[in-house]
């Protein structure tokens, strides 16, 4: 028997061999049977709750048992997965394949759902959902300023208590004017406050803003010194007033940076 006939039927073989063991994979992920019997068997509550969690990081590549499992958690309250099938048929249903499409009244009813209990950025969604409308749902200014400023409120409630991360986001917030007027100099102050929490997004963007003069005065010594407060933090971001200062304004700008070092550990 020819070499080069026996090497085509074994490249075939290969070949369907592979083809096969993608199909069962596949079959295995998507089969709603499956899905269904894997769901039933983890009889724990909070378990289940992991589960849809762990599954909502893995849209791209099992998006049929992300939104399976995660609307099993949100029909029963779950406001981690009401704002993630929010999200999913609002803005990442494209990371699905072509599982799914954009569903704006399937968004609202997730979005609502979760920002009835109180969730800030389902609040904000809604603003914004209402504020563009699309297929199936009316642009409606009204409820868009009325969740803009519940989901604003919120942020604010919680960052006065000390949450970090409604911190950033009311930084956030205030920098690009979604939720209202631009306030570049509340924004900045929020990202401070975030800063001497040690999160170290909010301390890059601290010294963005020395180095720049954004919402704060422009402060070439404050910038260098929260570059430090990052590289300490574990950040390798590059400390951009370094080549601006001389002899004399890197020792101060040193001195301040463990001065700032020294609040955020008594602080934590």
């Amino acid at each position: 028997m020819p070499a080069l006939f026996l090497s085509a039927c074994f490249e075939n073989l290969v070949q369907n061999t592979v083809e096969k063991a993608f199909d069962d994979i596949h079959e295995e992920v998507t089969n709603p049977v499956r899905i269904q019997k894997e769901w039933e068997e983890i009889s724990d509550v909070e378990e289940q709750v992991q589960i849809a969690k762990e599954y909502s990081t893995k849209l791209a590549t099992n998006s049929k048992k992300a939104v399976y499992f995660n609307t099993k958690v949100a029909e029963r309250g779950g406001k981690n997965a009401q704002l993630f099938l929010g999200n999913l048929y609002y803005r990442n249903y494209m990371f699905t394949g072509n599982n799914f499409t954009q569903d704006l009244p399937l968004a609202e009813k997730w979005y609502t759902k979760a920002a009835d209990q109180g969730s800030a950025e389902a609040m904000l969604s809604l603003g914004e959902l209402y504020s563009k409308g699309g297929k199936g749902l009316l642009s409606n200014q009204q409820k868009s300023r009325e969740w803009y400023d519940k989901g604003l409120a919120q942020y604010l409630a919680s960052a006065q208590k000390g949450d970090t991360e409604a911190k950033f986001s009311l930084a956030e917030l205030y920098k690009s004017g979604k939720a209202g007027e631009r306030d570049l100099e509340q924004s900045a102050q929020w990202y401070e406050s975030a800063a001497f929490d040690g999160h170290v997004p909010s301390v890059l963007k601290t010294c963005q803003n020395y180095f720049v003069g954004k919402g704060v005065d422009k402060s070439r010594i404050k910038c260098y010194a929260w570059c430090e407060v990052a590289r300490f933090l574990g950040s390798n971001a590059t400390n951009m007033a370094k080549a601006s200062l001389n002899q004399r304004q890197t020792q101060e700008a040193e001195n301040l940076a463990q001065h700032l070092i020294k609040k955020i550990q008594v602080k934590k």
